[in-house]
Formats: structure tokens, sequence, C-alpha cells
């Protein structure tokens, strides 16, 4: 895993909230989509999980970035209460 080889830059924005140093950009869901590319929401959360399983859990994107948000919504729900959850995404 890459958080073995070293540690992922965090930065503290508040009191209660630290992101990712390195923001992963989710635009490239909606070049994918208009290309013809068909998503499953679940693989693709999938592959968002190995992202923040090795520190880069902080995520942008906008409504027209095709279907990340709900990718990301896919994925989230395996968190149902993120406070316990030793995964952290925003």
């Amino acid at each position: 895993m890459i958080t073995e080889m070293f540690k992922i830059e965090q930065k503290s924005l508040s009191d209660n909230l630290t992101i990712s140093r390195v923001i992963t950009g989710l635009w490239q869901v909606a070049d994918m989509e208009r290309c013809g590319a068909d998503l499953d929401p679940d693989r693709a959360a999938d592959h968002l999980q190995n992202y923040a399983d090795s520190g880069f859990d902080t995520f942008d994107m906008a409504d027209h970035y095709g279907s990340a948000e709900i990718i990301t919504s896919r994925l989230m729900a395996r968190y149902p209460d993120p406070k316990k959850s030793s995964s952290r995404l925003y």
C-alpha cells in the first residue's frame, strides 16, 4: 500500500477539518462518460476506495462531472458513521 512508503500530508483548515494536501479530482468521470464509457458506480467506488485507503481522502467534484457524485455516494455509504470509521472522506 502506498501509505507504507510515505505518509500523505494533511492540511488543517479548522479545528475540526483536516484534508489531504493532494485533492483527487473526479473530472475524468465526465470525460469518460462523454466518450461513451458506461461506468458501474459500485466498481468505480471500489477504485475510489483504493485512493481513500491510501490516504488520498479528499475528492473534488461538481454537478457537471457526470456520475462522480453517485460514485462518491456509493463509497460514503460504506461508512455509515464516519466518526467511527478509520477512513475519512471529504
